[in-house]
C-alpha cells in the first residue's frame, strides 16, 4: 500500500458547518475516569493549531461517561463556549439491531448532542451477522435500513459501522451502505486488515476510522525480543500511515496522555509522511508475531 501524507485534516467527514474534522478523534474511556476538562482541552488544542480540523468526539452509551459528556457539551454550549454546535462532530451508536433499541440509543445521544447527531454507528458487527457468501444477514440489513431513516429524518448526518473482524469489514465495505467504517488496526492487528478490509474500503472510497491503535495500551508496555516499545503517538502515526486510514480513535485517559498523543501529530505535519520507511518497518516488525500478541483475541483472521 502507499503511505499517506502527514495531514491532520479529514475532508471525508465534516461538521454541519462544513469544517473537515481532525484525524485524531477523542473517545470516551469506559475503564478510566475522564474529567470534563479533557474534551475542552482537546477542543482548545485544535483551536490553537492551524490546519488541524474540528473536534471529533465518540462515545458508546452516554450514561457510562457523565463527566466526559459534560465536557463535550460544554465545548459548544453554555457560558464561555468557544465553538458552535455546528462546528463540532459527535458520533455515537449502539450494538443492538432491533428498531426499538436503535431508537432508544439515538434518543439518548440526542439528549447531549442537540437536534442532530453527526454520525450513528452500528457497533461491533460480528461474523455471525453475515449470510451466505459473505453477504450481510437479514437482521443486519433491517438494522441498516432502520438507521438510514435517521438520516432521512435529519436526525443523523452520517451512518457508520464498526467491527473487529476484517472478513466482516470487507463485507461492510462491499455493501456500500455506510459513510465510514470503524476497523481494528494496529502494529499487532495488521495482516488481516491489510489483506481483507482496508483494500476494499480504499477502492470503494469509504473512509476508515482505526480503533484499538494501541492494542488497549499493551503495545507501549510490552517488548518482544527486547525491542524498545513505541509511544502512544508512535502507535497512532503507524495507523495513520496506511492510505486507507482517514482517522484514529483514541481514548486518552487524562490531559497528559492527550498531550503525549496529539502534540507529536502536530509536529509530524512538518514532514512528508507520518513515519519514515525505517520507522514503519521497525514497528511492523515489533508487532509481527500476531499469534503471540493476540493469543486470547477473536477475529484475527
Amino acid at each position: 500500500f502507499s503511505f499517506a501524507p502527514a495531514c491532520c485534516l479529514c475532508p471525508e467527514l465534516r461538521t454541519k458547518s462544513g469544517l473537515p474534522v481532525c484525524r485524531y478523534a477523542l473517545g470516551g474511556a469506559a475503564r478510566s475516569h475522564q474529567t470534563s476538562s479533557l474534551p475542552l482541552k482537546y477542543s482548545d488544542l485544535l483551536l490553537g493549531n492551524e490546519h488541524c480540523g474540528a473536534p471529533f468526539y465518540f462515545y458508546y452509551n452516554p450514561h457510562r461517561y457523565p463527566d466526559f459528556i459534560r465536557g463535550v457539551v460544554s465545548s459548544f454550549s453554555g457560558e464561555g463556549a468557544r465553538r458552535k454546535r455546528e462546528d463540532v462532530f459527535i458520533a455515537s451508536g449502539g450494538c443492538d439491531r432491533c428498531s426499538a433499541s436503535l431508537d432508544t440509543r439515538l434518543e439518548d445521544a440526542l439528549k447531549h448532542s442537540g437536534s442532530y447527531l453527526d454520525c450513528f454507528v452500528l457497533e461491533y458487527v460480528c461474523p455471525d451477522e453475515l449470510g451466505g457468501g459473505g453477504k450481510l444477514g437479514r437482521e443486519l440489513q433491517d438494522a441498516i435500513r432502520h438507521a438510514q431513516t435517521f438520516v432521512e429524518q435529519g436526525k443523523v448526518r452520517y451512518l457508520a459501522a464498526s467491527t473487529h473482524s476484517h472478513e466482516v469489514g470487507r463485507s461492510l465495505a462491499l455493501a456500500n451502505d455506510f459513510d465510514a467504517l470503524m476497523l481494528r488496526y494496529n502494529m499487532s492487528h495488521r495482516k488481516a486488515a491489510e489483506s481483507l478490509s482496508l483494500p476494499v474500503a480504499k477502492e470503494r472510497g469509504t473512509p476508515v476510522i482505526a480503533f484499538t491503535t494501541t492494542r488497549w495500551n499493551r503495545l507501549q508496555q510490552e517488548s518482544p525480543a527486547g525491542m524498545t516499545p513505541p509511544t502512544t503517538s508512535d502507535c497512532l502515526k503507524f495507523a495513520l500511515q496506511h492510505e486507507a486510514i482517514e482517522m484514529v480513535l483514541h481514548s486518552a485517559r487524562d490531559e497528559d496522555e492527550l498531550d503525549d498523543s496529539l502534540l507529536p501529530l502536530f509536529d509530524s505535519m512538518k514532514k512528508k509522511h507520518w513515519v519514515s520507511d525505517e520507522e514503519h518497518m521497525r514497528w511492523a516488525t515489533y508487532g509481527s508475531d500476531e499469534k503471540g500478541w493476540n493469543i486470547e483475541d477473536d477475529f484475527d483472521e
